[in-house]
């Protein structure tokens, strides 16, 4: 029980995942890539993403169970293309175990079908 007090400590004290203690907090900035991305929670447990200066769509953040960490913590949006159909879905996540960021995108069609492989990227905070 104490390592779960421990580890809810330090995620509600750490800026990286200010947004995990439900609070409205500053927005996260990562790059991924060449891509910059910011996050932002609000009270309410809305969320927002923005990628190269643009809103994204549907975006969701979550923490759940994630490969080896019980925590992790996800978000989740889409990036349109032009036509509306075809679309890159976006799934961030923080691994609170060993503090890295890894990105995965897919396109997906107009029936959220896999077109091609994803892509994986190792992302950091902007500083």
């Amino acid at each position: 029980m104490y390592h779960v007090k421990l580890l809810t400590t330090l995620l509600l004290c750490s800026p990286l995942f200010a947004f995990a203690s439900g609070a409205s907090g500053p927005p996260i900035n990562i790059i991924c890539g060449k891509d910059n991305y910011i996050l932002y929670e609000s009270v309410n447990y809305q969320h927002a993403a923005i990628k190269n200066g643009v809103l994204m769509s549907d975006t969701k953040g979550f923490s759940n169970p994630y490969e080896d960490d019980e925590n992790a913590i996800i978000f989740e949006f889409d990036e349109w293309g032009q036509n509306g159909g075809i679309h890159v879905h976006h799934f961030l996540v923080f691994n609170t175990i060993h503090k890295t960021m890894t990105l995965q995108k897919r396109t997906l069609d107009a029936d959220n079908l896999p077109r091609g492989d994803g892509t994986t990227e190792k992302c950091k905070l902007k500083k």
